[in-house]
């Protein structure tokens, strides 16, 4: 933490896929989802230790593949099940992962209004 008083700080998460929950001191802080990945933290910080909690949303076509990866049935539908644009069953267990989580640099910075 900058020990530098301000009336505001700015946590700045950097880069994210695909967007972060941050709680301070066991407060909500917000949820970011697009760039910039920042949050308006000066309200929840206190003198002293402050603890930051973030945690990331991966997108769900990860989740997908390694579902199909491991054979997990997640298509809970009888109808509308997906298929490729063969019409031939979905299979997502060859795609590429795609990034994903915090990747930074994260920084906390004052901001003066």
């Amino acid at each position: 933490m900058p020990n530098i008083k301000s009336d505001e700080y700015i946590l700045d998460l950097g880069k994210v896929h695909e967007s972060a929950h941050v709680w301070v001191n066991g407060e909500d802080a917000g949820i970011v989802w697009s760039i910039p990945f920042r949050a308006r933290i000066g309200k929840y910080l206190k003198k002293g230790n402050n603890t930051i909690k973030i945690e990331v949303a991966n997108l769900m076509a990860n989740r997908i593949r390694d579902m199909d990866k491991k054979g997990i049935v997640w298509r809970k539908f009888q109808e509308i099940n997906f298929v490729n644009i063969n019409y031939q069953n979905f299979n997502a267990s060859t795609w590429k992962p795609q990034p994903s989580g915090l990747i930074g640099p994260v920084t906390i910075t004052p901001y003066n209004k």
